[in-house]
This record gives C-alpha cells, sequence and structure tokens, in this order.
C-alpha cells in the first residue's frame, strides 16, 4: 500500500501563462498611448496575438483577421463574435474592441481586405496596346481570384454572408475596384452615346453572372476564358464598340445620353450586378 502524498507534494492544476501585452490605443496629447492587457498562453506557450506583438500592431491586426476568417470559413459567419475571436487568439476581448471597435470593424475589416486583394489582382496587369484585350484580361483575373477566394467572393458580393452588413463607408471604399474597370473601357476608345461607367456596369453584370454560375457548378462544358471573351465581346459589339482604342467623333462625344450615364454608386462594389 503507498504512502499518503503530502497535501504540498500533489501536483497543482496547471494555468495558462499569462503574459502582458501591451495594446497601442492611439495618441492622446501628443503622447502615445498603450494599455497592459492580460493574455492568455496557448499549449506551445505563447498566445497567436503574443507572437505577432514584436512584428506591430500590423501583424497583430493581421492575425486577428485571419483567424476571424478561418471562423467564417470553418464554423459559419454565425459564429463570428468578439468573444468567439477572443478566446481562439486566447487573448483578452479588449484588444480585438481597441483595434477594430467591435464585431462590426472586424466585418468591415473582412470586407476591404477582401477588396484589396482584388483590387491588387486587377492592378497587377500591366497595359498592352490592345485595350480589348486588356479588358479581357481584367475579367479573366477578376474570375481567378474568385475561384482561388471563393470565400472573399461571397463576403464581397453577398450582403447577408455575415450577417451583418458593410458600413457605407467601408462600401464607399471599394469603388476602387469598379473604377479600375471603367479606366479599362475608356481606353476602348469610341463608347458612342455611352459613358465609360455604363459600358462597365453591363461587362461586370456580364462577367459576375458567369463567375457565379461556374462557383456553383453550374457551367459545365464551358471552356474558359473562352466564354468569358465570348460575353464580353458580345457586350462590346451589341453597343457597336470596337475597342481599337480610336477616339469618338465631336459630334458624338456631345451628344452622349443622360440617361445611358451609369454613376459609380448605381453599380457599386458590394452589390450583385448581375
Amino acid at each position: 500500500m503507498n504512502p499518503p502524498v503530502s497535501p504540498s507534494l500533489r501536483p497543482r492544476p496547471t494555468r495558462p501563462m499569462m503574459t502582458l501585452l501591451s495594446v497601442d490605443t492611439g495618441v492622446v496629447n501628443g503622447a502615445r498611448v498603450g494599455s497592459g492587457v492580460m493574455v492568455a498562453a496557448s499549449a506551445s506557450g505563447t498566445a497567436p496575438v503574443e507572437r505577432e506583438r514584436r512584428g506591430g500592431r500590423e501583424a497583430m491586426r493581421a492575425t486577428v483577421l485571419e483567424e476571424a476568417r478561418r471562423i467564417v470559413v470553418g464554423e459559419g459567419p454565425d459564429a463570428l463574435t468578439v468573444r468567439r475571436l477572443a478566446d481562439r487568439l486566447g487573448c483578452s476581448t479588449i484588444i480585438v474592441y481597441r483595434m477594430f471597435d467591435g464585431k462590426q470593424g472586424v466585418v468591415d475589416a473582412l470586407y476591404l481586405d477582401a477588396f484589396g486583394r482584388l483590387e491588387a489582382d486587377l492592378s497587377a496587369l500591366r497595359r498592352t496596346g490592345d485595350p480589348r484585350a486588356d479588358l479581357l484580361r481584367l475579367t479573366v483575373a477578376y474570375r481567378n481570384g474568385a475561384l482561388e477566394r471563393p470565400d472573399d467572393y461571397r463576403l464581397m458580393f453577398d450582403r447577408g454572408y455575415l450577417g451583418i452588413e458593410p458600413s457605407e463607408a467601408a462600401r464607399e471604399r471599394t469603388n476602387q475596384s469598379f473604377a479600375i474597370l471603367c479606366a479599362a473601357v475608356a481606353r476602348l476608345g469610341d463608347l458612342g452615346t455611352h459613358t465609360p461607367q455604363y459600358v462597365a456596369g453591363l461587362v461586370w453584370s456580364a462577367v459576375h453572372g458567369a463567375v457565379l454560375l461556374e462557383l456553383g457548378g453550374l457551367l459545365p462544358g464551358v471552356r474558359q476564358p473562352h466564354g468569358l471573351r465570348l460575353l464580353v465581346g458580345a457586350v462590346l459589339d451589341g453597343l457597336h464598340i470596337d475597342g481599337r482604342g480610336q477616339p469618338a467623333a465631336e459630334g458624338r462625344v456631345q451628344g452622349r445620353r443622360v440617361r445611358d450615364s451609369v454613376s459609380t454608386r448605381a453599380v457599386e462594389p458590394g452589390s450583385s450586378p448581375a
């Protein structure tokens, strides 16, 4: 029979190691202000946000957003809460609130990051001497981004996906994606009576619809980018735009009809133009 173990010698339950993390909260009266926050370490000894602390605020922000994205993809949009996010990160909810001001801020940041990747894809394409081919390459890049990052695509264009719509301020900042397409259309040359925004809206509607169907597995047998080339060609040919970059005659420029004008906001990113 084993002798009784003294209470002082019994193993004590281990507790998560706590780390004092300084969170940058801004500038007050010209001085940088921080706040000490207790962060629970992970099983490996360091919480995710603590591992990124030395990388600075942007590294911490990226870590928080990546974890938020994992929650949305792995557990569904309803699982994304500030408490759940903090638990997954092994940190206090204070960190999330101070960096993003709550769930709405996290949603806005995810939304803007997704559009940022889309804009990077589109902006990376170099112009050539063939404006029509350049426009097609933009639509191919749009499709490729959707296939590579389908969750980004849903986040950008499915308003109810996260349960909270992005704020108006966040949506305003995403107009750059549409502006890139409008600029490519403007390079086509003579648009007849139509504005670049109107033509770009039609091109986007056609391409967006095709990509949405492809993501749903509803376009069997359609070869890409051949299908996109036919769609873009049908839109331009239907509007009698040859896309050779020739300037419009002065009379046709002055005669553009106001009813064909579609503002950037009328076909704003974040809505489904199809």
